[in-house]
């Protein structure tokens, strides 16, 4: 029998950044469910019940740190790890994601190395 793959929720408003992101999440095992807007997310939560958030922190309407903020408030999807993607370097912002729950904040253009070692902690049998 085949392993479960794992799957991923990624938001990002820039279709280039989306797309790109999606083929390496895929390459590594990702089934990959994109979406281009914060709104978008929070409707998908609980329909596609991902193992893994991946947000981008600026985008319209509702922004990333708006959506974890709400991720992490719901009993139901508050033990997803999220992981916070920006061109954003800003300490502030930064330690506004990770004092609202997020697992990792990666710089964009975000490198394969980075990325899986954010992905690392969550590769573990006791985690799927």
């Amino acid at each position: 029998m085949e392993p479960k793959r794992r799957k991923i929720l990624i938001a990002d408003d820039s279709q280039a950044h989306l797309t790109f992101m999606s083929a390496i999440l895929k390459g590594m095992g990702f089934t990959v469910v994109p979406a281009e807007s914060g709104l978008e997310v929070l409707k998908l939560m609980k329909l596609v019940k991902p193992d893994i958030v991946m947000l981008d922190v600026i985008m319209d309407g509702i922004d990333g740190g708006a959506v974890l903020s709400y991720i992490k408030k719901d009993e139901q999807t508050s033990g997803i790890p999220v992981i916070m993607v920006s061109q954003d370097s800003n300490s502030e912002t930064i330690e506004r994601c990770r004092a609202l729950g997020c697992s990792a904040y990666l710089l964009k253009p975000v490198t394969i190395d980075k990325l899986q070692a954010a992905l690392q902690a969550y590769e573990s049998p006791d985690f799927r």
